[in-house]
């Protein structure tokens, strides 16, 4: 009986060694599918992620026992796999905007060109949205949008002033209009029509 107390007890000593050695092992895998699980809750993953993760999970001990180092293999494999699925739709994201950017400033460019300012005093602002949203995008890549941007601005800027002085002109002829109509002997229906089309012209103004 002694024999074989002594033997259990020198088994269970061995399967306590056992376990604490995966707890070794297992705290370094866990720390690196913990990583992987935040990644999954950005809304942006860092450029060379799964490789990173990959090369930190290759050069980890694994588990002696066969069972718990298959789960680990698993769970990490899984997590790889949703991250490379989220890396996917990102670039993909990224193209799109790219792609958006390039057209808005094709049509800046263009309006510019012959004098016009349309709608790209909005596009520009638009651009600038997007580039903030763009974390990955490469350096070279992003200064050459921005220097397409900037070279645009002060055309925008001198085209903007040209439009507020023509609106303030434009605004100072409607009040003019809109004096000479109170002096004018009319009767009501006829000066109701003159006055709705004066309150249309000004909120018109106020659009541009």
């Amino acid at each position: 009986l002694a024999n074989r107390f002594h033997q259990t007890l020198s088994h269970l000593h061995e399967r306590i060694d056992f376990l604490k050695k995966n707890s070794r092992f297992t705290a370094g895998l866990e720390k690196i599918i913990h990583k992987a699980e935040t990644q999954l809750q950005k809304p942006h993953l860092d450029t060379g992620l799964i490789e990173t993760l990959t090369n930190d999970w290759e050069k980890q001990k694994q588990p002696e026992d066969p069972q718990l180092k298959e789960e680990y293999q698993k769970q990490f494999s899984r997590l790889i796999d949703q991250l490379r699925l989220l890396e996917t739709k990102q670039k993909q994201n990224q193209e799109d905007a790219l792609k958006k950017i390039r057209t808005w400033l094709c049509r800046i460019e263009t309006s510019l060109e012959q004098d016009q300012l349309k709608d790209s005093d909005a596009l520009q602002k638009e651009i600038k949205k997007e580039l903030g949203r763009l974390a990955n995008l490469p350096p070279q890549e992003k200064l050459t949008l921005e220097k397409r941007l900037q070279k645009v601005a002060p055309k925008i800027h001198e085209l903007k002033g040209w439009r507020h002085w023509g609106t303030d002109q434009a605004r100072k002829e409607l009040t003019d209009e809109a004096v000479t109509l109170k002096d004018t002997d009319q009767d009501a229906n006829t000066r109701a029509t003159a006055v709705r089309e004066l309150r249309s012209r000004w909120k018109k103004l106020g659009e541009i």
